[in-house]
């Protein structure tokens, strides 16, 4: 099968894996798979390759999805590692569980170019959330849609070099906030800990006061106690915590997770006690100032549009939904997940829109707020 310009090569069959070539020009690309089988050299090569949190094999393990087996597909250029897909198939889906990360169309069709020849029951491929970059085409029936974004920032060498980037607003903010903390609060302290060295307890405590603030706007937090104790074994693994004290207790914090060369910030929180001094994006800025000295290249707020990330210089990142089917016929025999996908998109869109409309101050936008609050109360009803 041709690929867009990709002249397939050869394809053999070893103990354990597949492999299969392409060849356009004097490029040659190469892939391998392992079959239900991740293997070691995969855990430091998918870190250092996307540096996405939600690419990493100690995220996987803390939810538990590689308990069954799962199949690996490494994309070579020229022998140099190019993408890395782990997946598992399930009746005729193939679902890529490794998210967050980039992918071009050339990788996409390279990718199913080999799952379509290898298992004739696959019908469809499907990429929860990927940064899919622009150009290109694929050369199979598709679908995809936004469905979160990354709100990432490209870091700067030096602490002093970001600090200066920020907007003059900006700067003069924290500068004031922060001596307002230290002269009300004396005993204010700040530290910064890494991995196997973190108290699980200082975890715990910053993941409560995420839930007490979420409480304090009327929404539930993520965080229940199953998840409280994964995020506790993934910063034993490749976790930063800045830790937040007033009178030796904890009154805000950050839990950032390193991947590759970039991290992620996953929990900002503070007690809503101490909100006049804005501990949030104060706790935001040192923790960046904290992974640039770490020689971090971005840090990853991930998904959300507050303002404080973009105050704090975050671009956006659209993520999207990708799902590549064998042919037209195929996506018509899957309906169903055709038309899931489709109502997903809309709902996605409608809340977009009435965020938009509830930064005006008109009728319009207030209805538009009334509509989004009503529908978050009927989320969490169906939660109880």
């Amino acid at each position: 099968m041709n690929t867009r310009g990709w002249e397939q090569q050869f394809v053999t069959a070893e103990a354990g894996s597949d492999r299969i070539g392409w060849r356009a020009g004097n490029d040659q690309m190469t892939g391998i798979c392992h079959e239900n089988l991740v293997p070691e050299f995969v855990e430091d090569e998918i870190a250092t390759l996307y540096g996405s949190l939600y690419s990493s094999l100690p995220l996987l393990r803390a939810y538990d999805s590689l308990h069954d087996p799962v199949s690996t597909f490494v994309l070579y250029r020229n022998e140099e590692v190019d993408a890395i897909f782990l997946f598992r198939i399930h009746s005729s889906v193939l679902s890529v569980l490794n998210e967050g990360m980039q992918l071009n169309h050339e990788q996409a069709g390279l990718f199913g170019n080999y799952v379509f020849s290898r298992y004739p029951t696959v019908s469809v491929i499907r990429f929860s959330s990927v940064d899919l970059r622009p150009g290109g085409s694929l050369p199979f029936p598709h679908q995809s849609f936004q469905s979160l974004e990354n709100l990432v920032l490209a870091l700067p060498e030096s602490v002093q070099a970001y600090h200066d980037s920020l907007s003059k607003n900006t700067r003069r903010n924290l500068k004031r906030y922060g001596e307002r903390l230290v002269r009300d609060f004396p005993s204010f302290t700040w530290e910064v800990v890494e991995g196997s060295e973190v108290d699980d307890e200082d975890v715990r405590a910053i993941i409560r006061l995420n839930i007490v603030r979420m409480a304090s706007k009327n929404k539930i937090s993520a965080y229940d106690a199953t998840e409280t104790e994964r995020m506790v074994a993934l910063v034993r693994q490749c976790g930063l915590v800045g830790i937040a004290r007033i009178d030796g207790r904890v009154c805000a914090g950050t839990l950032s997770f390193r991947t590759g060369s970039n991290y992620a910030l996953s929990v900002l929180a503070h007690d809503p006690a101490y909100n006049d001094y804005s501990p949030g994006i104060l706790c935001a800025y040192k923790a960046i100032g904290e992974c640039i000295a770490r020689g971090a290249r971005e840090f990853h707020f991930l998904w959300g549009r507050y303002d404080y990330k973009f105050l704090l210089l975050a671009v956006e990142r659209p993520l999207v939904k990708l799902s590549i089917y064998r042919s037209w016929i195929q996506m018509l025999m899957h309906v169903d997940l055709f038309l899931g996908a489709e109502v997903e998109a809309g709902r996605r869109r409608g809340i977009e829109w009435l965020h938009a409309l509830g930064k005006q101050d008109t009728q319009r936008a207030r209805l538009g707020l009334r509509i989004l609050a009503a529908m978050r109360a009927a989320r969490r009803a169906t939660w109880h």
